[in-house]
C-alpha cells in the first residue's frame, strides 16, 4: 500500500532540517500529516527526557507539512505564531507530530497538532497560524 503523501510534502521534506533531525513522513494528504523523529540522546535534556524546544519544532513541521497540501504552486508559508501546551515530559524512543489544518483562509492558515509517543500519550498540544506568502 502507497503512502499518500502530497507531491509539495515531498520537497519540503528535502530541507537541511528535516534530514538532519532525521524526520520522516507516515502521510500528508488532504489537510492532514503525520511525521516522525526518532529520539536521539542529543535531542535529550540533562534528565532524559527529550527538550521542548525540539518538540516545538517537532509541531512546526508537522503542522507545515499538513497546510503545505492547501496550497498551489505559486504558493508558500511562513508561521506566524505557535503555541505549545507541554501536558507531559518525553521519555520515548520515537516522537510523532500530527496535524490538520482547521481553516484555510486566503491568507491565513489556522493548524492544529499533537505531539505523541510510541505508546499514544498525548504529549503536547499546539495552534498555529501561518502567512500564505505567493512566489514572485
Amino acid at each position: 500500500m502507497s503512502v499518500p503523501i502530497h507531491g509539495r510534502v515531498k520537497s519540503l521534506i528535502e530541507g537541511p532540517v528535516w534530514k538532519h533531525l532525521n524526520i520522516s513522513v507516515h502521510f500528508a494528504n488532504e489537510e492532514q500529516a503525520k511525521i516522525e523523529l526518532p529520539v536521539a540522546n542529543e535531542l535529550k535534556q540533562a534528565y532524559g527526557v527529550i527538550h521542548g524546544g525540539i518538540i516545538s519544532t517537532v509541531l512546526d513541521m508537522a503542522m507545515s507539512a499538513a497546510l503545505t497540501t492547501t496550497l498551489d504552486d505559486m504558493e508558500f508559508s511562513s508561521t506566524i505564531d505557535l503555541h505549545v501546551s507541554f501536558l507531559r515530559p518525553m521519555f520515548g524512543k520515537t516522537l510523532f507530530g500530527e496535524a490538520k489544518v482547521v481553516k484555510r483562509g486566503k491568507r491565513i492558515i489556522v493548524v492544529n497538532g499533537e505531539a505523541v509517543d510510541e505508546s499514544g500519550n498525548v504529549i503536547a498540544t499546539s495552534t498555529g497560524h501561518f502567512m500564505v506568502l505567493k512566489r514572485k
